[in-house]
């Protein structure tokens, strides 16, 4: 109902689990916080099934790289 009334129709809360966990771990959140306030019992679960690598996330990596290279 909720999700409905905040005009989200067809997303699951499951969606929003995800969603929750890849932008905290976009955001540099430790994986271990994001486990805890996720419910989770270790950081393994949080970042094998919730968290997903972003193509920003992979540019931002390389760019780190060339400038430590450098």
């Amino acid at each position: 109902t909720l999700v409905t009334q905040a005009g989200m129709a067809g997303v699951t809360f499951h969606d929003l689990r995800h969603h929750f966990a890849t932008a905290l771990h976009h955001l540099g959140v430790q994986k271990a916080t994001t486990s805890q306030l996720m419910g989770h019992s270790n950081s393994r679960i949080t970042e094998e099934v919730y968290t997903h690598v972003l193509p920003e996330d992979m540019d931002r990596a390389i760019e780190k790289l060339d400038e430590y290279l450098r």
